[in-house]
């Protein structure tokens, strides 16, 4: 009589995305912060840094974010349906 209330698998899978997106988001967030602020990469004002790292710093950003943009809607882009109302889906009024 003392049984657990069973999770729907639809609602599990959910779940599993969520944690997956927000865990692969804060360790790229922490990666780019590491590089960025504390190795001062993010910020061009040190003048012990050459330019090419920087340079190379932000291109590594732009393409990591692409990266992870891309994993992200592989992640959601096969189960979120967002509709775009067109009007399609109304139906047709006869006057």
């Amino acid at each position: 009589m003392n049984q657990q209330p069973r999770i729907d698998p639809e609602i599990k899978q959910q779940f599993k995305k969520i944690w997956l997106s927000l865990f692969i988001w804060v360790v790229w967030l922490n990666v780019n912060m590491v590089a960025g602020v504390i190795f001062d990469l993010g910020f061009f004002d040190n003048p012990l840094i050459p330019v090419w790292a920087h340079v190379l710093f932000f291109i590594w950003f732009l393409s990591s974010f692409l990266g992870m943009s891309w994993i992200t809607y592989h992640i959601w882009g096969r189960t979120l349906h967002i509709p775009f109302f067109t009007g399609h889906h109304l139906p047709t009024r006869h006057h």
